[in-house]
This record gives C-alpha cells, sequence and structure tokens, in this order.
C-alpha cells in the first residue's frame, strides 16, 4: 500500500479558465487597422498581432476588433499604440513571471460580459475599480471608459510586473438578474465542458456570539451577558477579542477592568467562551465570488451544500485561491436595476428606439461615451439633492454630503464618494473637502502654517489640486510615496504602505513609517515636507482608529 501512495500538492499555480475563440477569421480582417504598428517602436504591441501564441494573438485580434468598432476620428493612433504597448508589455511581463498566460483572463472576462449582455439579458456597469484604467478592458468591452479620454492613467495598482499576479476584475449587473446571469455563464460552461460554481464561506464564532452562546448553553440570564458584552470595544468594525479584554495585547489595547471582574464571577462563562470563540459555525455563499473551470468540478476541488441546499465549493476563497482556482466577483448594484426601468419606460413612450439588443440601445443613448458630463442643469440638481437614488448617495449622510460639496465634476463626485466612508481625528475628511473647495487659498495657508516653501506647495498642487488638497485615494498616496520629493520609494513599498492601511494593519503601518522618515534623514529631504504629507495628507486615508492605534 506503500508503494501505491503518491504524494499530491494541493497548492498549485492558478489555472485559468479558457473559453472558445470565436470569429478568429472574422476579426483577422480588424488586425488591418494595426499595420502601422511599428516593431521597433511597439514591440510588445507588435509581437502580440504578429505570435504564433493562439492565446495573445486572440487577444490581439479582440483588442483590434474593437478599435474598429469604436474608434474615433479624433483618436491620435500614436497615443493608443503607445498606451497599448505599456498595456501588453506589461501583460507579457507578468505572464512571463507567473507561468500563465495572461491573454486568458482578459478572453474569458470578455466572454463573461458578453453572456451578460445578450443571453441574460442584464445591463452591466460602467466599471469597477482599477480596471477602468486598461484601455485593453476598454477595447475588449469589459469596461465602457476610454481611459484615454478621461486621461486616467494605466495604474499600478490594477497589474504590475513588481507584483506579479492575477488581476482582478469586478462587474456589476442588475439585481434581479443575478439568478439568471449564474444560470447562464453556467449554461455555457457547461457547454464546453467545464463548470461554473459559487464559493463558500465559513461563519465563526465572535467575541460576542462566543459570550451569547456560552451563556445560553450555562443557562446565565441574558440581562449579564447583554451587560458583558457591551463592555467590548469595537474598532473600525472589529470586536476586541476575548483574550485582548482580558489580557491585552501588550501594546495599544489594556485589560478591560469591569470584563475581567466579570470574568471572575463567572469562570465556567470564560473557559467555555474562549473555548468556542474562532471556531468555524456558519457554511454560506460568497457575496459574488464565482469560480469557472474547464473540467468536471471535483477533479479540481469537491463540493458541499448549505442549509438550503446549494451547492458551493468545499473550500474557502482564499484556499481555493492556493490550490490553483480562480476567482471571478459578479456583484450586483440596484442603481443599475433602476436605470434598466428608467430605460423601458424610455422605449415604451419612444424618448428612444430599440437598436437591435440591450447592449446597442443602451451605447447609443446611456453609456459613458454619450452622457452630457457637464451640464449645469445636472449639476444644479446633484447640489440640491434632487436626483432620486443618486449612486452611493442614497443614504441619508450621502445626501447631506452632496449638498455640503455641491460637486460640479465626476472628479469631484467620486472625491466625495471616497471621503464620506474616511473618519479621521478632528475634522472629517469630508468637511475638509469642503471647506477647501469652497475657499481654495485655506489649504494654500495650511501649507504654509507647516513651513512649507512656495515650491513644495506647488509640487504637491500638481497631485492634489483637483481634489482640493485632500488624499481621498489610495492611488494618489502611492504616487505621492513615490515621488522623489518625499523619498522615491518603490511601488512594494508604496503598496505595503496601502495594504497597511486598507487591512488595518498597525504594526505595519508603523513599520513604514519609520522606513519613510528613515529614508527622508538618509537623504537629506524636507522634514517639513515628510511631516506634512505623513501627518497631514496621509491621516485622511489612516483614520481615526487607525490613527489612535
Amino acid at each position: 500500500i506503500g508503494e501505491m501512495c503518491k504524494f499530491y500538492e494541493l497548492e498549485q499555480k492558478p489555472k485559468l479558465a479558457t473559453v472558445e475563440y470565436e470569429h478568429w477569421d472574422e476579426y483577422e480582417e480588424d488586425l488591418q487597422i494595426f499595420n502601422d504598428v511599428d516593431k521597433e517602436t511597439y514591440p510588445n504591441f507588435y509581437e502580440y498581432l504578429h505570435t504564433d501564441n493562439k492565446h495573445d494573438n486572440y487577444l490581439a485580434r479582440l483588442v483590434a476588433h474593437g478599435y474598429v468598432e469604436k474608434y474615433d476620428s479624433s483618436w491620435d493612433d500614436d497615443v493608443y499604440f503607445s498606451r497599448l504597448e505599456e498595456e501588453f508589455w506589461t501583460l507579457r511581463e507578468v505572464g512571463n513571471k507567473i507561468e500563465q498566460p495572461m491573454a486568458d483572463y482578459f478572453i474569458t472576462m470578455s466572454k463573461i460580459i458578453d453572456i451578460c449582455w445578450n443571453e441574460a439579458g442584464s445591463l452591466v456597469g460602467p466599471s469597477r475599480g482599477s480596471a477602468g484604467a486598461l484601455l485593453i478592458n476598454y477595447l475588449l468591452g469589459i469596461t465602457q471608459m476610454n481611459p484615454v479620454e478621461m486621461e486616467l492613467p494605466f495604474v499600478w495598482r490594477f497589474l504590475h510586473p513588481s507584483r506579479p499576479d492575477l488581476p482582478d476584475i469586478d462587474f456589476d449587473t442588475e439585481s434581479d438578474k443575478r439568478a439568471k446571469v449564474f444560470m447562464e455563464v453556467k449554461k455555457y460552461f457547461e457547454s464546453i465542458g467545464g463548470d461554473v460554481i459559487n464559493v463558500c464561506t465559513f461563519g465563526t464564532e465572535g467575541t460576542k456570539s462566543a459570550l451569547k452562546t456560552a451563556g445560553r448553553g450555562l443557562k446565565i440570564d441574558d440581562d449579564v451577558i447583554n451587560y458583558i458584552t457591551a463592555m467590548i470595544p469595537n474598532e473600525r468594525g472589529f470586536d476586541w477579542s476575548l483574550h485582548d479584554c482580558y489580557y491585552g495585547n501588550g501594546e495599544d489595547k489594556k485589560p478591560i477592568k469591569a470584563f475581567v471582574e466579570q470574568m471572575e464571577q463567572y469562570p465556567r462563562l470564560w473557559e467555555l467562551a474562549s473555548s468556542i470563540e474562532g471556531l468555524i459555525t456558519r457554511l454560506g455563499v460568497h457575496a459574488s465570488g464565482v469560480v469557472c473551470v474547464n473540467d468536471d468540478f471535483n477533479k479540481y476541488n469537491s463540493y458541499m451544500k448549505t442549509s438550503k441546499g446549494q451547492l458551493v465549493t468545499a473550500f474557502d476563497l482564499h484556499t481555493l485561491e492556493r490550490c490553483g482556482l480562480v476567482k471571478y466577483d459578479f456583484l450586483t448594484v440596484s442603481a443599475l436595476d433602476r436605470i434598466r426601468q428608467c430605460m423601458n419606460y424610455m422605449l415604451e413612450d419612444g424618448t428612444i428606439e430599440w437598436q437591435g439588443s440591450l447592449r446597442k440601445t443602451y451605447d447609443k443613448y446611456l453609456s459613458p461615451k454619450v452622457l452630457d458630463f457637464d451640464s449645469e442643469e445636472m449639476w444644479d440638481m446633484v447640489g440640491r439633492g434632487e436626483i432620486s437614488s443618486l449612486f452611493q448617495f442614497d443614504t441619508l449622510v450621502g445626501s447631506q454630503a452632496i449638498k455640503d460639496i455641491q460637486p460640479r465634476s465626476l472628479t469631484q463626485l467620486a472625491a466625495s464618494s471616497s471621503l464620506m466612508r474616511l473618519m479621521s481625528e478632528g475634522e472629517l475628511p469630508l468637511a475638509k473637502f469642503a471647506r477647501f473647495k469652497r475657499a481654495p487659498e485655506l489649504w494654500y495657508d495650511e501649507m504654509r502654517r507647516y513651513g512649507l516653501t512656495e515650491d513644495e506647495i506647488q509640487w504637491l498642487r500638481g497631485y492634489l489640486d483637483i481634489s482640493f488638497g485632500i488624499c481621498e485615494t489610495q492611488e494618489k498616496l502611492m504616487s505621492i510615496v513615490q515621488d522623489e520629493r518625499v523619498g522615491g520609494h518603490s511601488l512594494l513599498f508604496a503598496d505595503r504602505l496601502r495594504k497597511s492601511i486598507a487591512k488595518k494593519k498597525p504594526k505595519e503601518f508603523l513599520e513604514c513609517e519609520k522606513e519613510f522618515f528613515e529614508t527622508i534623514e538618509e537623504k537629506h529631504l524636507s522634514k517639513r515636507l515628510a511631516d506634512y504629507v505623513w501627518n497631514v495628507v496621509f491621516k485622511i486615508q489612516r483614520g481615526y482608529s487607525f490613527c489612535a492605534a
């Protein structure tokens, strides 16, 4: 029996799901639009156009087809070819490092988006996250914003050889089409011998639920348990652990005296709650995660069933990814349901005309490329809160934020959306943004109070003028920290800093802080500028509770 056993490693390289390469010959004609691509000037772009590798060449054909369909006489071929050269270089470099044909990720994603529009009959959102910065995504119809026209640089946040990994493109569909989208994608993959399955989630006993579960088992009065659970602090959405409440963590968290007294009064409660805290007790379905494969799923992993009988993966997301499976995020937003209903009403009363398909009708009347984002009337309505269900601003907090900010552009609207979620010590980021927007000279006065020179002020304006001195996005934070003025840190450092903030890791943040100021000192750079950038500009992203930690 021992001789029959073979070693098997669960951890695998990513296995990208592939789709059929349709219209191969038809798209070859579209390649003619790229006849002027020079091999010396655009070597990577040229290689994708002429390679014998079917994955890379088919991606180039899809890009060519999109270029022909979306081409506008205002386009400067040199600008677009340069952008595509940069993106194809990135795909090639990352693909070589992870030993994967990167092309298939984008080809498969493009097919999934087509299925959403055609077979599932759902609107698809314009873009989500950093995927909108890739011209290839726009030409493939994955996103609907032309990053060149919208002056969006190709960002390393989406994909970069310094941190080689598969990209992550999230997309939105109509909420009431969620099941239909999943079933149509599943039907397609089953037709080519594959499978599609929802990713599972595991629920664990948290601090408070462990106390409540233990309390029920020990028949302790509910009022006592509620009194004890009310003592547990919550920082940025996370409850302290039982260990931290009782012992502290030796750093910023101190033992809670009243909690310790209660645990000493109920030693069995402490023993039982401590033993079950963190145990997996529930099985659920991931809100958006879906795995697509090109074979029987049991050859990759195993199934389970939820209490409602729904098939899900037996491993959670991160374990699945370690096993080589690739997750796609099928997200939904109610805003698309409202847009669809509005579109239906306009079709009924003849305001717009059906163009033969849902996608073509949407593209003609409602896609970002045809909407007027400069309409003064529209921005007046936004500022007065008169637009029904304004996306991301349909809550009480959101409607108040809009009235305070009075945005007059998409950039200001996006900044408002980002800042609305952030907290900070003292003045709220959103309030500060509104104040500086009304009177930008207040920002300049603040920089001068910190001792910044006029040259340093102008340098910061280059990054923050458009957002009135507020660092509202993580990409902007990463760009600033890589600038030579504040140390010229590597992309890896910038990404580590970003993650320490986004993932709420105070220890890692403090390590980045130490490295940041050591570099400032080693390179004899402006300490005043560094202090302002780190303690004022970056504080917006760090947030109040994180700063305290």
